[in-house]
């Protein structure tokens, strides 16, 4: 099975590397639009700018080529878009001008279109309508708690790749499903990518919070109640039981995500919120009438 992941960023970085060390020399191949960062990637075996010190598999292939990336690929081969979310539209438009036959797609980016506000799985239909040419490719989001060094690293995590296709699912197990990785399967799309995203809504509130120096009892509540939310039944897809919404908003992908959002990437968020606060006309607390 051949694998093709685009972007050579920190995440997609770490994940070829995942792939690369299970399958057959040059069956997985990393893109970048940057030919100078490929080629420093071949010279030192790490990517020194994005994942400094791991490193790569000497069978992993570096490509710059946009279409020989994605034309390689058979139908039973696997495409991965590892590129930021503000990157998918551009990307994913690109890979349906060149795709020559149906292909199984995923994407790890997570959030919201900058300027639409869509999730990864509603632009990627934005675009297939309109440059696809009639081709029906399977679709996917890999999401869950993870750090890109540590995956790298070949540390242990868990992902959850969601698709409405089981086919897709098996596919993205047998690539990246290993010792040290647990992939599991879902069909709730909008339920993992929604999960990918809430959590860094959660950070900055937890920072501004801080900034505001309302202190640890406030950000407690922040993050506290972000895994129990008051879930109304009416703002939900139908029909949708009590147990459905529940699952909805916290299966694995979101709780992990929050999890690991309470470490290292939470303080980090947190900072930066902070500092924008420190930044800001200071704010008065002033009480109205009742």
């Amino acid at each position: 099975m051949k694998v093709t992941l685009l972007g050579a960023g920190a995440w997609g970085t770490a994940m070829a590397a995942q792939a690369a060390r299970q399958l057959p020399p040059e069956e997985v191949c990393l893109w970048s639009r940057n030919p100078k960062q490929l080629q420093a990637i071949a010279e030192s075996g790490e990517n020194q700018e994005y994942l400094p010190g791991i490193a790569l598999p000497k069978g992993l292939e570096l490509e710059s080529d946009f279409s020989a990336a994605v034309q390689r690929l058979g139908s039973e081969d696997l495409l991965v878009i590892a590129t930021p979310m503000s990157a998918l539209s551009e990307t994913i438009a690109n890979v349906f001008k060149v795709a020559q036959h149906p292909l199984n797609i995923i994407w790890l980016c997570k959030g919201l279109e900058p300027s639409t506000a869509l999730l990864p799985h509603q632009v990627v239909k934005r675009e297939e309508q309109v440059h696809a040419h009639g081709i029906k490719h399977s679709y996917g989001v890999l999401s869950g708690p993870s750090f890109a060094r540590e995956v790298g690293a070949g540390m242990p995590c868990a992902l959850t790749v969601a698709s409405s296709s089981e086919h897709l699912c098996k596919i993205v197990q047998s690539v990246f499903h290993r010792e040290n990785m647990r992939v599991y399967s879902s069909d709730d799309v909008i339920g993992v990518e929604l999960g990918g995203a809430v959590k860094n809504v959660l950070a900055i509130a937890a920072g501004i919070g801080d900034g505001l120096d309302l202190g640890l009892n406030a950000r407690a509540a922040v993050l506290t109640r972000s895994g129990h939310t008051d879930i109304q039944l009416q703002d939900l897809p139908k029909p949708m039981t009590k147990e459905d919404a529940i699952a909805f908003i916290g299966g694995k992908t979101q709780v992990g995500a929050l999890t690991i959002s309470k470490g290292p990437a939470l303080v980090a968020d947190i900072n930066k919120a902070k500092a924008k606060v420190a930044k800001a006309p200071k704010l008065k607390v002033v009480k109205t009438a009742k």
